[in-house]
């Protein structure tokens, strides 16, 4: 059962022991992390599995880079004069980066 407000490690613990267990139950493979990694803030492990779970869950298939982009095309897809083919020259002008930066935080663009 999922504790909506913990207080207390040993409640933060079973939430996160619950994410653990979809994770496994997923056929995601997890190396070297656990609950209380991210409970004590391992900030390396918790970006790998961040990176891990974007991998699975939305551009299956895919991986590194080609996997990266993929997120990218899907997460700046709809804004107007921005289409992303690759990390350079899709770059240059500004636009992908501040379609990037209102697709997850439109309050910090104008």
């Amino acid at each position: 059962r999922l504790s909506k407000n913990p207080k207390m490690d040993i409640q933060k613990l079973e939430n996160l022991n619950q994410c653990i267990d979809f994770i496994k139950k997923h056929d995601i493979q997890l190396v070297n992390i656990g609950s209380s990694d991210i409970l004590k803030g391992n900030e390396k492990l918790i970006l790998g599995l961040l990176w891990t779970i974007i991998l699975r869950f939305e551009v299956a298939g895919a991986d590194g880079k080609q996997g990266l982009l993929l997120w990218l095309q899907r997460s700046t897809k709809g804004y107007d004069g921005v289409n992303v083919t690759d990390f350079t020259s899709s770059w240059k002008d500004g636009l992908a980066f501040n379609a990037l930066i209102h697709r997850y935080r439109p309050d910090l663009l104008n």
